[in-house]
């Protein structure tokens, strides 16, 4: 995968945030981009540092950046390539350090573990919020993902930023040569409340999903060069909410990850704005990129 800049990686030691490392490793060096480990010590307590204790919250403050760095020598062992990398070691919020970090660097990706130390179900409360944060796309990597991704999943919306998305699952599946599925998820307009004398409410349907269909392969139409020998499936999902559409998709084919815009249009408004997005990064049962408009 080509990249705009540097690939910013956190670290909090965590079993996905190895496989987040390798991720990363692989993929900078695909694009030829450096990679910035960064390891951030959350403040969790808010300290009025007055004359008297400054001089122990400074030493605690070393000792905590040098244990975090002794700890970096052993875990980038198991991961090769990263063994050569320096670790950078912030006390702050994990978000806003990661954020601003992203910001300083002109970074084009930033990669972290879906999971982190919560062993929350689904995408971690960290990891959800660098994705809202971050002025870049996000790649979250669920544990054990260390390796080329076989199955990608492309949510489409027909927005701009959904383009972006379908070029970044592109260049990923090529990299990686990985099967391409590219999935545009709906509702139907009138589910069961048509009532109109006469209407065939199966031939609206099929009418429905043939334009969809045409409308997806218009959609990805200029990336057909680009493709290449992907041969890409293209799907249509109905569900009641597309966040779970796209996660039970990607479930039935055994998708590795899911690439999506961050924000988008039409039926798919929630999944990248807010409230449908947590649910499928709750839901999804693989890595999941989110790619910035």
């Amino acid at each position: 995968m080509h990249t705009l800049g540097p690939v910013i990686v956190g670290i909090d030691f965590s079993a996905a945030s190895l496989s987040a490392l390798s991720q990363a490793v692989r993929i900078a060096a695909f694009g030829q981009a450096a990679v910035k480990p960064v390891h951030v010590v959350e403040t969790l307590v808010v300290i009025d540092i007055n004359a008297p204790l400054v001089p122990m919250v400074a030493e605690a403050t070393e000792e905590l950046i040098k244990a975090a760095k002794e700890r970096w020598g052993a875990f980038a062992t198991k991961v090769p390539g990263a063994e050569k990398l320096a670790l950078e070691v912030e006390i702050n919020s994990t978000v806003a350090a990661l954020s601003r970090r992203v910001d300083a660097a002109k970074a084009g990706l930033l990669v972290m573990g879906a999971e982190g130390l919560t062993k929350s179900k689904g995408v971690g409360p960290v990891a959800s919020g660098a994705v809202q944060r971050a002025s870049t796309d996000v790649l979250l990597v669920q544990q054990g993902h260390a390796g080329p991704f076989t199955t990608v999943v492309v949510a489409v919306d027909f927005s701009p930023v959904s383009q972006r998305a379908l070029e970044r699952a592109v260049r990923m599946a090529t990299q990686d040569g990985a099967g391409l599925h590219v999935v545009h998820a709906y509702t139907s307009p009138w589910g069961h409340k048509l009532n109109v004398p006469g209407a065939k409410v199966p031939d609206l349907e099929r009418t429905l999903r043939e334009a969809m269909e045409q409308r997806l392969r218009d959609f990805a139409a200029p990336l057909a060069h680009e493709m290449g020998y992907l041969k890409p499936v293209y799907t249509l999902v109905q569900h009641d909410t597309a966040a779970h559409g796209i996660g039970q998709y990607a479930k039935q084919v055994g998708a590795d990850l899911v690439i999506m815009g961050k924000r988008g249009q039409t039926n798919l408004r929630d999944l990248f704005l807010g409230s449908t997005a947590e649910r499928l990064l709750r839901v999804a049962p693989c890595s999941v990129m989110a790619v910035q408009p």
